[in-house]
């Protein structure tokens, strides 16, 4: 199967890509998929979502995941705020990919990646979502539901 991968540079995934780990740091449900997919044979490329002002080089050690398969990169200038020009800009690139690109599927990971599900699904492509919920409890109990879709509509 051919997937896209679409994700924000998380820290284990920063620390592969750029700092020559040979594994991942922090939680981990954030690696074991993408890794689990390579090795299951699937042909697994990365759009990555991060919050650099400049892109860092890559030093990659690994041998499981190639600098090859990092098809995209968008710089997301305000991570908190889901600013509707971040969105727009994401929509497009990924809605490019996959038209050139013939994915089977897209997994996204996080929030963010919603906006790959409305790309994938223009493109009637199979979409499955990684998304971490727990942290919008305490913000709800804090400032409301209603703020809670405001800010947080994603």
């Amino acid at each position: 199967m051919k997937i896209l991968y679409v994700t924000p540079l998380w820290t284990g995934l920063k620390d592969i890509l750029f700092n020559g780990f040979e594994e991942a740091r922090g939680m981990p449900a954030f690696i074991k998929p993408l890794k689990e997919l390579i090795s299951r044979g699937h042909e697994v490329d990365l759009f990555l979502i991060h919050n650099f002002k400049k892109y860092p080089e890559y030093n990659l050690i690994i041998d499981w995941l190639k600098k090859e398969q990092i098809v995209g990169e968008l710089y997301w200038d305000n991570i908190l705020i889901k600013k509707p020009s971040n969105m727009l800009k994401l929509y497009i690139n990924i809605l490019q990919i996959l038209k050139v690109r013939e994915y089977n599927f897209v997994y996204g990971h996080g929030g963010t990646a919603e906006i790959a599900r409305k790309a994938a699904a223009k493109l009637n492509i199979s979409f499955g979502q990684r998304l971490y919920g727990t942290f919008l409890y305490d913000y709800i109990e804090k400032n409301s539901l209603f703020k809670a879709r405001i800010v947080r509509y994603l």
